[in-house]
C-alpha cells in the first residue's frame, strides 16, 4: 500500500477519501506514530480497496449524486466507480456498467439517504479483477481493473436482490475450466438473505 502513499486509507460521508501517511508504523520517520488524515475529496465516499498484491492500485465506489472532487476535475455521476493504477492518476472505470439495469441500478442514496450500493471486492490474488454488485441484482466483474465490465450473473441467475457481499474463492488450479483461472470460483452474498456459488 506505500507505493500508492498512505498505509490506511478511509471513506467518509463529505470527506470523500482521506489517506494517512505512509511511514505512519516506520519508527524515526516523519510522522511515526501519529495517524493524521489527509487528502480525501469534498465529497461522499461509499467504499475502498487497495491491491493485495502490493502494487499501489486503489480502488473507489462514489455516490453518484455526490462525486465532488477537486479542481480541476471533470466529472459526471456516470464517474462512480474510479481506479488510481499502481499509485498514478485516478481514472472513471464504469464503462458497459450501464448493461441490463441501466443507469437506474446505480443510485446514490436510499429513501432515507443512506449509501444504498457500493460494496465491490478485489481478487486478492490479481490486481485486474473486480466484482461489483447493482441495485437491480446484477453481478458485474471486469478482468482488466474495470476498463470494460461484463455481467457475470443475471437478477435471475440470483434472487433478483442487490448482491451485497462479491467475493473470490480459493481457485483449484487442477479444478475445471481455464487452467490457471484466478476467477473461477465466485462467491455472491444477495441483500435477499441467499449465497451463490460458482461451480465451475
Amino acid at each position: 500500500a506505500q507505493i500508492a502513499g498512505a498505509m490506511f486509507y478511509g471513506m467518509a460521508q463529505d470527506n470523500g477519501f482521506p489517506t494517512s501517511n505512509a511511514n505512519i508504523i516506520t519508527p524515526g520517520a516523519s510522522g511515526y506514530g501519529n495517524l493524521q488524515w489527509t487528502g480525501g475529496y469534498i465529497g461522499y465516499g461509499t467504499n475502498v480497496a487497495t491491491d493485495q498484491t502490493g502494487s499501489g492500485t486503489v480502488y473507489r465506489y462514489k455516490w453518484g449524486s455526490q462525486i465532488n472532487d477537486p479542481p480541476p476535475a471533470v466529472w459526471s455521476a456516470s464517474d462512480f466507480f474510479k481506479v488510481q493504477p499502481d499509485g498514478g492518476a485516478e481514472v472513471s472505470r464504469t464503462f458497459n456498467l450501464y448493461t441490463g439495469g441501466g443507469a437506474g441500478q446505480w443510485p446514490g442514496l436510499d429513501s432515507t439517504g443512506l449509501p444504498l450500493i457500493g460494496n465491490f471486492t478485489v481478487n486478492p490474488l490479481t490486481k485486474n479483477q473486480i466484482l461489483l454488485g447493482s441495485s437491480a441484482g446484477y453481478l458485474f466483474g471486469t478482468e482488466n481493473q474495470g476498463a470494460i465490465w461484463n455481467i457475470i450473473a443475471n437478477p435471475s441467475d440470483l434472487d433478483g436482490t442487490y448482491v451485497k457481499a462479491p467475493a473470490y474463492g480459493a481457485p483449484d488450479p487442477n479444478g475445471p475450466g481455464v487452467p490457471g483461472a484466478l476467477n473461477n470460483y465466485l462467491l455472491a452474498g444477495t441483500q435477499g438473505g441467499h449465497i451463490y456459488v460458482t461451480l465451475t
